[in-house]
């Protein structure tokens, strides 16, 4: 990072950018590091994987990875077998589709603050309009400007600030969003460093509040 304070840095993308070609890189939430002994003998198995995945129907392939994938983070009651479930090869995607499918009734939406650059400007590209509502009310249980918004909009564990919103504050918010008919929205890509909590906040959650 030597020399970037002389450098006109509008948001935190420019500083990874910057980042990358450093030596040690823990900008980002996929930073570049020497694989672990499990991740080498997953790589030695990489035929024997792709010859196998090739028998397996997409369809139960990818319902078997998302029943994984979600049970290993406590959140044992997703909707998998119902289909309602859509993987994404990257989270930004994801917040794409949901930022053009919010579009057609969805116009104000309440976005946590601060958070990464990158899903402001996903969610203003599709056209929406941003209020920033505050970590602290947030933890707290509490939406700031609830009634201008059209939706809620929640980044847990928070990025760059690494705040967690809390069990029962994150179940106050979602109360509050169901009794006025609005969609709260979660960017949890970043749950798996706080596995704990999650275990804890959505085993057995989804199906109360869906």
């Amino acid at each position: 990072m030597s020399g970037a304070g002389s450098l006109a840095l509008t948001n935190l993308t420019k500083y990874e950018m910057l980042a990358l070609d450093g030596e040690l890189n823990v900008s980002d939430g996929h930073p570049r590091q020497s694989l672990s002994s499990t991740q080498h003998r997953i790589l030695q198995r990489m035929p024997e994987i792709f010859a196998r995945a090739a028998e397996e129907q997409f369809v139960d392939m990818e319902r078997r990875a998302q029943r994984t994938f979600l049970d290993s983070l406590g959140q044992l009651s997703a909707p998998v077998e119902a289909g309602r479930v859509h993987s994404s090869y990257a989270s930004s995607v994801a917040m794409d589709v949901v930022a053009r499918s919010l579009r057609p009734r969805v116009r104000t939406i309440g976005l946590i603050h601060p958070t990464f650059d990158n899903i402001p400007d996903l969610l203003l590209g599709w056209g929406h309009q941003l209020v920033p509502l505050e970590e602290k009310a947030l933890t707290e249980g509490e939406i700031p400007e609830l009634q201008r918004l059209d939706a809620v909009f929640l980044t847990v564990p928070n990025n760059p600030t690494g705040t967690t919103i809390g069990t029962e504050a994150l179940r106050q918010i979602a109360v509050t969003c169901a009794g006025r008919g609005i969609p709260l929205i979660l960017d949890t890509c970043f749950r798996g460093f706080a596995p704990r909590y999650y275990s804890r906040c959505c085993h057995g959650e989804w199906s109360r509040w869906r």
